[in-house]
């Protein structure tokens, strides 16, 4: 993937998996959800769109393919092959909820 071109990429995985590491700047439609995704998709049909999964999804290929989007790929081998090449992820990061509630009982809330 090529850093200085604009593209989209949509991590098609279940969101537990995403939980545990993502690639940096995907969006996450996990796969049985992308038909009531379609208007989150950039107007310019030319945009590239890179889609990722577990396993190969050729049925959300077609989907956004059948979208307008012909410039649309399939990250080989899924994010494992990504982490394999050197690619870095990134995990979200959930909030230390004791400071929040810290943080409120210090307030008066």
């Amino acid at each position: 993937m090529e850093k200085d071109i604009a593209h989209v990429l949509v991590d098609l995985r279940d969101p537990k998996e995403t939980e545990k590491g993502f690639i940096p700047g995907a969006v996450s439609i996990p796969a049985n959800e992308l038909a009531v995704a379609k208007d989150t998709f950039p107007a310019d049909k030319s945009a590239p769109i890179i889609l990722y999964a577990n396993q190969l999804d050729e049925q959300a290929f077609k989907t956004v393919r059948n979208w307008g989007y012909k410039d649309t790929a399939v990250l080989n081998g899924g994010i494992d092959a990504w982490i394999k090449d050197g690619g870095k992820i990134e995990k979200l990061v959930e909030p230390d909820v004791g400071e929040e509630v810290q943080h409120g009982v210090k307030e008066g809330i």
